[in-house]
């Protein structure tokens, strides 16, 4: 192994400067050594792509329809859903819901919330942001949010500061497209935070999902 690496970089110096060594540089190193190696590496990146093509670049998902079951059995009725439109309430059945144009963002949340907000990095955190502010407040009861595992997040931190209780769910969720149709897995696993005061009842709606813990 050792002869091999000093192959390589012998190769490279020949063909660069040391100090700028582009990818390219080393492939063509890699080919002229390890042809067989090569092959492998390229069938490799090809797989890779295609698993990453479950990446539509959406990131309205509409809520499947067991996990608003749960989140109903938990809280007991939806009274609102920040974060939503027409087809996504046919789904959860709030008793009110704001769309996109009215921005929910800007409005009073009351009661029972359920949340699936649009995962696009730059609006999540300001629904987060709410979902936290407006509980401190004191502004509704107990919200169920779903969303993607992002633990590395400051917006993901956030929720868990005033969180009560997680599922961290089994596998991946297939969502609803906004055709109404099943839509793609997504390629991160998702949770339910849970912010309010029935943490039980909460865990013991959701164990059939994945993992429940308290916050």
């Amino acid at each position: 192994m050792q002869k091999a690496i000093f192959a390589i970089f012998t190769i490279l110096r020949s063909k660069s400067n040391p100090l700028i060594l582009s990818m390219k540089t080393f492939i063509d190193a890699q080919k002229e050594l390890f042809p067989d190696t090569l092959a492998t590496c390229t069938v490799a990146t090809k797989t890779k792509k295609c698993h990453y093509s479950h990446a539509t670049g959406e990131f309205e998902w509409y809520s499947p329809a067991q996990i608003i079951k749960s989140a109903t059995i938990c809280m007991g009725s939806i009274d609102l859903d920040p974060a939503s439109c027409t087809l996504a309430n046919k789904t959860v059945k709030a008793d009110s819901y704001y769309t996109k144009e009215v921005d929910g963002l800007t409005k009073a949340w009351v009661g029972n919330v359920w949340m699936n907000p649009p995962y696009a990095a730059t609006l999540i955190k300001g629904f987060a942001e709410a979902a936290a502010s407006k509980y401190e407040k004191n502004e509704y009861n107990q919200i169920c949010i779903l969303v993607n595992n992002c633990t590395e997040t400051r917006w993901f931190h956030r929720l868990l500061s005033v969180a009560t209780a997680i599922c961290l769910i089994k596998g991946r969720l297939q969502f609803t497209n906004k055709h109404g149709l099943p839509g793609g897995t997504p390629l991160q696993g998702q949770c339910v935070v849970y912010i309010g005061k029935q943490a039980d009842l909460f865990c013991e709606a959701f164990k059939a999902h994945g993992k429940c813990l308290y916050v």
